[in-house]
């Protein structure tokens, strides 16, 4: 039998993922971007409420993050962003961030996630910062200390290819479709929207001040012998 649970927060969904492992089930990850068939025992994990957005943090000179749970939209996002003069690099649309950072959209977003929370298989959740781990020959240690192997890695379609030595651990989730790990929040890094209206050149009218007989007599003989197109009347003396 399929169960099905919609959790609101990032606690309620490690509890139904704890839950999950002590009754050995398989679980599926559910968004509102997601059209699957699912099998028909195991849990369904809807993460659509999971849409909270987090206030955009930093400044001009040490750049802008804003974290967000995996269940908003990248139009939700983009909506709330544009207010306050920051941009995300996905363009809006119906996919969650959590749901394109783990699937084939990543390469438009991977570059530009500073960091994730993971609910492991065991339900624990933990936190994973850009820059943080490393990969070495031979696998990668996490942040509690413990050893991830690389012979320990799911045999996935996800994941074509073993890490190679010197990568982040944090790309190995990306595009792994949850087979790693469900994400459930996200570090993002915005784009400040240039608001600078540009400088419109002023123009000085000035009045054009009249002729004197004496300064429109010279013009009128200058313009027997030719007709200039422009002549420049100084009568002001010069030092």
């Amino acid at each position: 039998m399929l169960q099905t649970s919609i959790p609101s927060n990032i606690q309620q969904a490690a509890e139904a993922v704890t839950q999950a492992a002590k009754q050995n089930l398989s679980i599926f990850i559910q968004n509102h971007h997601t059209k699957s068939t699912f099998p028909c025992d195991g849990l369904l994990l809807d993460l659509t409420g999971l849409h909270r957005i987090g206030p955009v943090m930093g400044n001009a000179a040490s750049g802008y993050v804003v974290q967000v749970e995996a269940g908003v939209s990248a139009s939700e996002l983009c909506t709330q962003l544009a207010s306050q003069n920051v941009s995300f690099a996905a363009a809006p649309n119906d996919s969650t961030i959590g749901g394109m950072f783990c699937g084939s959209s990543y390469p438009a977003i991977a570059d530009h996630v500073l960091g994730i929370t993971i609910i492991q298989s065991d339900g624990n959740p933990f936190t994973l910062s850009r820059g943080q781990c490393f990969f070495d020959q031979t696998g990668c240690t996490l942040p509690d200390g413990r050893r991830l192997e690389l012979g320990t890695l799911p045999q996935h379609s996800a994941i074509p290819c073993l890490p190679a030595c010197g990568s982040d651990l944090l790309d190995l989730f990306a595009g792994c479709c949850g087979t790693l790990g469900i994400v459930a929040l996200l570090a993002l890094r915005l784009t400040p929207i240039d608001t600078a209206q540009p400088v419109t050149p002023s123009v000085l009218a000035v009045e054009p001040q009249p002729l004197s007989e004496t300064e429109q007599t010279i013009i009128n003989r200058v313009r027997c012998f030719f007709d200039p197109a422009q002549l420049l009347v100084q009568n002001e003396p010069t030092s």
